[in-house]
């Protein structure tokens, strides 16, 4: 006999996605624009959104865990693959997978990443990383330049 486990009272959450803020993040590769939906850093799990302008193109960078992207809106590519993916697409990246993102058209794009991403130089010499935690200290400090409140309610653990 199946029994079902008892309701969390924190299982569940809900976020109007529209009135969280984007955080304008100068990176070395440009300005990007990234949304907190979720934020777990007991699981080292990040789920955002993210707007690139096109043309830019993130170093290469190596993912420590699983990662799911859907295209909101825009084009973009991993220089090491032949695709495109283009609004309405998913793709899914396996852990270990390394790859220099091209943004071809401005962009869109929601994000679930578990995981460090580790970012190398042309010369393949680790260069910087981030993880959950980098991330939301990134945003909460874009934030407050931007006088926004961070958004407490997106930080899960």
């Amino acid at each position: 006999m199946f029994l079902l486990p008892p309701d969390l009272a924190t299982a569940t959450s809900y976020e109007d996605a529209a009135t969280l803020p984007f955080a304008e993040l100068h990176r070395p590769w440009g300005t990007t624009y990234m949304k907190l939906l979720s934020v777990s850093r007991v699981s080292n799990t990040v789920v955002n959104i993210i707007r690139f302008k096109s043309g830019m193109q993130l170093p290469r960078h190596h993912h420590s865990g699983p990662v799911h992207a859907y295209t909101l809106e825009g084009a973009w590519k991993y220089k090491e693959y032949d695709w495109v993916a283009r609004t309405g697409s998913y793709v899914n990246e396996a852990p270990g997978a390394n790859h220099t993102l091209q943004i071809v058209e401005d962009s869109e794009i929601l994000f679930v990443n578990q995981g460090a991403f580790i970012y190398f130089d042309e010369s393949g010499k680790i260069m910087s990383f981030s993880d959950a935690l980098t991330i939301t200290e990134d945003c909460r400090r874009a934030l407050s330049a931007q006088r926004i409140p961070f958004p407490e309610q997106v930080i899960r653990d």
